[in-house]
């Protein structure tokens, strides 16, 4: 108190009375009714400071976790003092309510006899999304085998973990990023299937082949009848099938393919093969070493033929160009059909006009490309991508003169399975495009 240093009681009664001196000089003199407090001890413990509030939960739904903090400053430890004992840090269970099913989602459950097979594909994602899936069969002997065909995950906790009957089952794995993820087969009569995105950056998303196995042999996936063909056989491991084409048709690829024991999985030794009209293009045709083919497709329902009634050849026969990715598709791939050269009797512009359709994510693509005498590889002239295939819709390209060209329509459909591309009433007429 002005300098003089009380100790004692009296000191401790003076400093709860008035608190901390607010006008402390550069002696570190208190005023009359105040006390500075000063320690003079060499080496004190730490304390914790106050915890901080509950930070943000880090899922909405599905169960997150939250955390506070708190700070050795109340006081630092000092000299050889003991550092505060215990964490800087809590954690705790937050949002833990069941995630609603979101129809992005697609189907949930999967129930089926042996030999049952089928799709799960999931594309674009968001942020902290919850996807769950449950594959099983009514008899205990049985098991569910699965593949992962495309896998885009970022590689953290936004993971495909299988378990399972259900959640509480045995836990399998988890499986995140771009790699090549192994064949699983179950060793109960049900899969549980989860999948969890996370606050980082989103992929593309996977598509899942799996199958039902009865309690001895594994299944492949159930073979399809192509358009105008049909087939003999079981999908089982060690049968065989053979496909046929209806008359006046031929096939593209094996007509007879085997199904073969896998880890994991069983798999057919070819892709199902295609029947294809004739041996006809409407025209166009492959490059000779081309590894993706279009076919042509017949389609009864087509929505846009009501736009084509003045080409009543096409309607009658109602035939367009069709190609569509199978699991084997990079994602790069591409197919391509070259038209025959047309020649122009003039030195006018010319318009390409035609119908198309394309199914898939934004890596599925249809270009076209014009050949010349010049330019042999092709110029990009006209493209589209991503679209929902639903409905048809024309395309117009406005050629430059040239006394010889070829149209090329190529398609590049990613790795999701499913993707398609379809062309329709091809025209090049004289003039600009209207």
């Amino acid at each position: 108190n002005g300098g003089q240093c009380l100790t004692g009681p009296e000191a401790v009664k003076t400093f709860n009375t008035y608190g901390p001196s607010r006008s402390c000089g550069q002696q570190g003199k208190g005023g009359s009714t105040a006390i500075n407090v000063y320690s003079f001890n060499k080496d004190m413990d730490g304390g914790w400071g106050a915890w901080t509030g509950w930070g943000q939960c880090s899922r909405s739904c599905g169960g997150g976790v939250q955390y506070r903090y708190r700070r050795c400053d109340s006081p630092p430890p000092i000299g050889t003092g003991h550092p505060c004992q215990g964490r800087d840090a809590q954690v705790q269970d937050c949002n833990t309510d069941r995630c609603p099913t979101l129809s992005r989602c697609g189907v949930k459950y999967h129930v089926g006899t042996p030999g049952k097979s089928g799709y799960i594909n999931l594309v674009n994602y968001d942020n902290y999304m919850t996807c769950e899936y449950v594959i099983e069969s009514g008899q205990d002997d049985d098991t569910v085998s699965l593949v992962v065909t495309r896998m885009d995950i970022e590689a953290s906790q936004g993971c495909i973990s299988m378990t399972g009957v259900d959640d509480t089952g045995h836990f399998i794995g988890a499986y995140c990023g771009t790699g090549p993820m192994p064949r699983l087969q179950s060793s109960s009569h049900a899969l549980f299937v989860r999948f969890q995105s996370d606050s980082t950056t989103t992929g593309a998303g996977f598509s899942i082949q799996f199958a039902v196995n009865d309690g001895t042999r594994k299944s492949c996936m159930e073979p399809r009848a192509p358009f105008h063909g049909s087939f003999t056989g079981g999908n089982f491991v060690g049968d065989t099938i053979t496909f046929s084409c209806h008359h006046g048709y031929h096939m593209s690829g094996q007509s007879v393919i085997e199904c073969v024991d896998q880890p994991g999985m069983a798999a057919w030794t070819h892709d199902f093969p295609y029947c294809l009209p004739g041996r006809n293009l409407c025209g166009f045709r492959h490059e000779s070493q081309a590894r993706w083919r279009w076919g042509l497709r017949k389609d009864d329902n087509s929505t846009h033929l009501e736009g084509l009634k003045a080409d009543d050849s096409r309607a009658r026969e109602g035939y367009y160009l069709f190609v569509e990715s199978s699991r084997h598709w990079l994602p790069y791939d591409t197919a391509r059909v070259t038209s025959e050269h047309y020649v122009s009797e003039t030195s006018a512009p010319h318009c390409l006009k035609f119908w198309y359709r394309i199914h898939g994510n934004e890596l599925a693509a249809l270009r076209v490309l014009t050949l010349t005498k010049v330019d042999q590889e092709g110029k990009v002239t006209w493209s589209v991508s991503g679209e929902d295939g639903s409905l048809w819709q024309q395309g117009m390209v406005e050629l430059p003169p040239s006394d010889v060209m070829q149209i090329t329509f190529e398609a590049s459909l990613g790795r999701h399975i499913g993707s398609s591309a379809s062309v329709d009433d091809v025209t090049i007429s004289q003039g600009s495009c209207k």
